[in-house]
């Protein structure tokens, strides 16, 4: 039984593990080879967070998942991309050259109409500080981290299973 159980814990952790790689090469690769900003993974987007605009609704940091929209409504919460710089902001109006968005924290809205366009994709889900993680593990000590994680995961139970037997053969 003990056996069954390892083997589901190593293969769900890799999975857990590989689906984070992916995350952040499919970030890599549309941002630094295709200049492409958000990734694209299955319809949906990646986006973290690097302002207070929309405090209380999610903070710095935090990881949104966001979908491209046949049509976006008010009080909606959207990416757009203005001068390659992505922004998360509510739709709170509507004018003939596009959407009128404001950050949930700020005073007025926002100086620019979106036009539909420029929009990404709505948000669909918010995953708390889970952008922070990311952006560390994109540096030279979070992919060194990373590595050294899998290595042991993937290799951590046949080493202790090892030391355990030889441990017992030692003890006779």
């Amino acid at each position: 039984m003990s056996k069954i159980l390892g083997r589901l814990f190593r293969i769900i952790l890799t999975g857990v593990l590989f689906l984070f790689l992916l995350l952040i090469a499919a970030e890599m690769i549309s941002h630094y080879i295709w200049k492409q900003s958000p990734a694209d993974i299955f319809g949906f987007s990646p986006v973290i967070v690097l302002s207070g605009s929309m405090e209380p609704t999610f903070s710095a940091g935090d990881l949104l998942i966001i979908q491209q929209q046949e049509s976006y409504r008010e009080r909606e919460i959207v990416t757009y991309e203005d001068g390659g710089v992505l922004t998360t902001h509510r739709i709170v109006g509507r004018q003939s050259e596009g959407f009128i968005t404001q950050g949930d924290n700020n005073n007025i809205p926002d100086s620019q109409a979106v036009s539909p366009g420029q929009i990404k994709g709505a948000l669909v889900l918010v995953i708390p500080q889970a952008g922070t993680f990311i952006l560390f593990l994109q540096t030279p000590r979070g992919i060194l981290l990373l590595t050294v994680f899998c290595i042991l995961a993937l290799f951590l139970p046949d080493i202790l299973k090892y030391l355990i037997s030889h441990g017992k053969g030692d003890a006779d």
